[in-house]
């Protein structure tokens, strides 16, 4: 299991993609998680973040962050 958690001054490289509602669904299944679950229920949640791009723009998003 991996995870990010917020680090003021740090970073994490990763990869953008675009997903679809289906995509979204299968990929949750996939990762445990459920939204009409308490959230300490799920393997891992999703959440709302904000990222800057390598071209300097900035992109919301969505990652999993797991669950202790």
């Amino acid at each position: 299991m991996a995870s990010v958690e917020p680090f003021l001054g740090e970073m994490v490289w990763g990869v953008t993609y675009e997903l679809t509602p289906h995509d979204f669904a299968q990929l949750d299944s996939r990762e445990g998680y459920d939204p009409g679950r308490p959230p300490e229920a799920n393997r891992y949640n999703r959440s709302a973040i904000v990222l800057e791009s390598l071209r300097g723009e900035w992109l919301q998003a969505e990652t999993y962050i797991a669950v202790p």
